[in-house]
């Protein structure tokens, strides 16, 4: 098992960057940077990341596994299993996995994932919404985190009805301790990442989001519209045009929208 080595920050630019520098000056695997606030976090193809101080899970974790550079966004599908499991059994959250590195709830997006590479090393950027109970307008419509999914959830109006709940196994209202959700995605993704690939897949296929669904996928250069078949082994994403079986990768995808 993988040993985290934590850095904490109060403010920085962005945990990938300090984590690649790190990555850089040598640091060990498991090396976590985690930060109460960042102010030019950023998603895929440079998104931006929007995340006030003491709202979110920011952290960037150096990986160094044995795969070649072309490789290292498998490591995505373990990070997606880790933040999963961890808002399924800790939050008490449905999570589902929007390939390739989106984690929604009930449609809005409460996580992402940016893997970054620096020779040797992976960087695995981590950003998972918990206390915001509002974002900004461009999102509003579209993000949403632990906080706000259990703010709608009606409340047990008594001790008995607690009981009775619990004892029905319906999820219970989490603590929404930062640091404990990090540890526990820690947690989660060392130990999927000494997993087989083919186990992460299988796991994260459980999670999927969209099979048989209607999608357009934008690339660079083009939209390709079918439905969503599956993943294949090497976690490109299948699209069924009609009996034809298209795959594309990660690399080339700009957008997977419902058509």
């Amino acid at each position: 098992m993988i040993k985290p080595a934590v850095y904490r920050f109060e403010e920085v630019g962005s945990t990938n960057d300090i984590a690649l520098a790190m990555a850089r000056s040598g640091a060990p695997e498991g090396t976590v940077v985690i930060a109460r606030s960042q102010t030019k976090g950023r998603g895929r193809r440079g998104r931006n990341w929007h995340s006030k101080p003491d709202e979110s899970v920011i952290m960037s974790v150096i990986l160094r596994p044995d795969l070649p550079v072309s490789r290292h966004s498998e490591l995505a599908f373990a990070a997606g299993v880790a933040m999963a499991e961890c808002l399924q059994h800790k939050c008490g959250l449905r999570p589902v996995l929007k390939w390739p590195n989106d984690v929604l709830v009930n449609g809005r997006k409460i996580a992402g994932i940016l893997i970054e590479s620096e020779r040797r090393a992976a960087i695995v950027g981590i950003g998972v919404n918990v206390l915001q109970d509002s974002f900004p307008d461009d999102i509003a419509a579209t993000a949403t985190s632990v906080a706000r999914e259990w703010a709608s959830a009606p409340p047990a109006r008594s001790s008995e009805e607690r009981a009775y709940r619990r004892a029905a196994g319906e999820p219970q209202r989490p603590d929404l301790d930062i640091e404990t959700i990090a540890a526990v995605i820690l947690e989660h993704l060392f130990a999927a990442c000494v997993l087989p690939f083919e186990e992460v897949l299988e796991r994260w296929r459980k999670y999927m989001w969209g099979l048989g669904r209607s999608v357009d996928v934008v690339t660079e250069d083009q939209t390709i519209s079918g439905k969503i078949s599956g993943i294949d082994t090497d976690g490109a994403l299948l699209i069924d045009r009609g009996g034809i079986i298209r795959r594309i990768v990660a690399a080339d995808a700009v957008n997977v929208r419902t058509s």
